[in-house]
């Protein structure tokens, strides 16, 4: 049974050509070893990719699984098949987002689920050409409504974050809003481009999406904060204390000095009357 959206209902059988793909299209080749489905079509992509690739990756994903829970399926670098019967036509997502749909535990095939709303292609050396070329035209085919692009500052791109949005068939640049933000209508989020990741932000409020892993880390620091300000409180604590002694002690001197002053003082009268 196909998992579908309101937006994305299946496809009438007059419109399955167009799953009939092109052969000028993109098409994943895939280097041994791979993991296959039961009917041929890959299911485990084991492309290399570098650790800062895999960090932008998985840091999206977690992110956006996070805030989406389960009304979202999201996923990294999955296999998603688009051509019935063509086993070379598979375009490889680093991380989509088909909102309303349940996750796969094996790959995306276009015949039987939705097509994704939101895709995130991170750039690297040996294929940002077909990233923002042939992979890009084919989402735009496949009727992905948004192909985010994102370069980690390697200049590749025209800005270190591209945006772009379907519009009559044909993949339009996102422009800036009146702030200067980059949003994504697909995801209702803010995009930035922070270092070597991409940041989802709440327009609203400005809040960034938090990972488990940033919610951990979060929840680490306010602990060990909580502990520094317990110590220093004690530190200060210590310290009030020991100046109450030492102001104590001090008193307790003038109080000795004054008290063996008014003893001298006395012998000193009582010798004087003395005949």
């Amino acid at each position: 049974m196909p998992v579908t959206t309101r937006q994305h209902p299946p496809a009438p059988e007059r419109e399955r050509r167009r799953f009939a793909a092109p052969r000028e299209l993109y098409r994943y080749v895939p280097v041994p070893p791979v993991g296959l489905d039961s009917e041929g079509y890959l299911c485990d992509d084991e492309m290399s990719q570098t650790d800062m690739h895999a960090s932008a990756m998985i840091h999206a994903c977690n992110a956006l699984r996070a805030h989406f829970g389960a009304q979202a399926a999201v996923h990294v670098d999955i296999a998603m098949p688009y051509a019935k019967g063509d086993r070379s036509a598979i375009i490889c997502p680093d991380v989509m987002v088909s909102l309303g749909s349940e996750r796969s535990p094996a790959n995306w095939k276009l015949w039987e689920r939705a097509v994704p709303e939101f895709v995130l292609e991170l750039l690297s050396p040996s294929n940002w050409r077909q990233d923002v070329g042939p992979k890009k035209d084919t989402y735009g085919f496949l009727g992905v409504q948004e192909c985010w692009l994102f370069d980690g500052g390697r200049n590749w791109l025209d800005a270190p974050l591209e945006g772009y949005r379907l519009r009559r068939g044909a993949y339009e640049r996102v422009k800036p809003d009146a702030k200067g933000r980059l949003l994504s209508r697909a995801l209702g989020l803010e995009l930035r481009a922070e270092d070597q990741l991409v940041r989802f932000f709440h327009p609203r409020t400005g809040a960034c999406l938090q990972t488990h892993e940033d919610s951990l880390a979060e929840r680490q620091a306010a602990m060990q904060e909580a502990v520094r300000l317990k110590q220093e409180a004690e530190r200060l604590e210590r310290e009030a204390l020991r100046q109450k002694q030492e102001a104590e002690r001090r008193q307790r001197l003038v109080e000795e000095k004054d008290t063996r002053i008014a003893e001298l003082e006395a012998q000193l009268g009582a010798s004087r009357k003395a005949p």
